[in-house]
């Protein structure tokens, strides 16, 4: 069992629920960020490849002028075996 902090940084090239991206532009859309950083703050524990981790993820804007930073908790099951 371990408690992590991790944080990422994503190049955004598309974001079709959004719109506006990279790959076409048209008036109205939003303006994507071109960069979003995530930060995530968790615990994990496993046994015999079997793990199960529960996070709590804080993602900077996705566009310009979006209110507060979107925030969402996270649970991953997972199981690893070696061949």
């Amino acid at each position: 069992m371990y408690g992590f902090l991790d944080e990422r940084v994503y190049l955004v090239a598309h974001n079709a629920t959004l719109g506006h991206s990279f790959f076409h532009e048209r008036d109205g859309e939003q303006e994507l960020e071109p960069i979003v950083t995530e930060y995530r703050t968790g615990v994990s524990a496993g046994v015999n490849g079997f793990a199960l981790m529960y996070a709590i993820v804080n993602r900077s804007e996705d566009f310009e002028g979006q209110a507060d930073n979107t925030s969402y908790g996270m649970v991953r099951f997972e199981f690893v075996s070696q061949f």
